[in-house]
């Protein structure tokens, strides 16, 4: 299993605090990973997550104000889809790569906890 190199690891930690620096966050950002190419409404998301659909709208809507996802409204709800950005779609994708070394993701869920997310 590759472990990141030092450089890579504090690339993905500053990655981490930026955009999913809460677990919920966490959370949303693996579904969009997972489903780089979806639009959906909050409540789709929520479904996926297993969390309260408020709380994930509201996770989204800060994640848009961040970049990481886009909001488009529509005229009952608004969708989300991930950032165009090539750079965060590529950070995105190597974290959750990270994240299959047990010992690298247990520091960053330690390390996002102990921030407060």
């Amino acid at each position: 299993m590759l472990t990141p190199s030092n450089s890579d690891e504090a690339r993905l930690q500053w990655f981490v605090f930026k955009f999913l620096n809460t677990l919920p966050k966490w959370d949303v950002g693996r579904f969009f990973n997972e489903n780089p190419f979806a639009v959906e409404t909050a409540e789709v998301v929520a479904a996926y997550s297993r969390r309260a659909p408020e709380q994930v709208a509201g996770v989204l809507r800060e994640m848009a104000a961040d970049g990481l996802v886009i909001e488009e409204p529509r005229e009952q709800t608004s969708t989300y889809r991930l950032s165009e950005d090539g750079q965060l779609r590529t950070l995105l994708a190597a974290f959750f790569l990270a994240c299959d070394d047990r010992e690298f993701r247990a520091n960053m869920l330690h390390d996002v906890i102990e921030r407060g997310g």
